[in-house]
């Protein structure tokens, strides 16, 4: 799978190490391994249940957790807040989620949405001169 595209060792002692196929793969996986060195688990993080587990109050550090690093962040300074971004899939149809974060670092608002902007252009097909 490659280097991870981010570890994270949690209280317990297990690292989750997480590999991203962000944004085209629209996917990420985490391996968990156990303070033994043993590996856990390998699942998918960009899931219906896993995002739908998301709340307003969470942390940036609960999300990271959940869902792994996002594809990209953006501060948007009319409404003071960060946003994630994961692009994911169910089957074939892609999404896009947005997680905003107020400065302290606590969720105000989720998107998730088809994503329009990955499906092909409609209407008839371009013509040549």
């Amino acid at each position: 799978m490659g280097r991870p595209a981010e570890v994270l060792t949690r209280p317990d002692g297990d690292t989750r190490l997480y590999f991203s196929r962000l944004p085209f793969g629209r996917e990420i996986y985490v391996a968990t391994v156990g303070s033994d060195g043993v590996l856990r688990a390998i699942e998918p993080t960009l899931t219906r249940k896993n995002i739908a587990g998301l709340k307003e109050g969470m942390t940036t550090a609960q999300v990271r957790e959940r869902l792994g690093p996002p594809y990209r962040t953006v501060y948007m300074k009319l409404i003071d807040r960060d946003v994630w971004e994961y692009p994911w899939r169910i089957v074939e149809d892609k999404r896009i989620l947005w997680v905003q974060f107020s400065r302290d670092g606590i969720v105000q608002e989720i998107i998730e949405m088809h994503d329009f902007e990955s499906d092909p252009p409609s209407g008839p097909p371009a013509t040549k001169d």
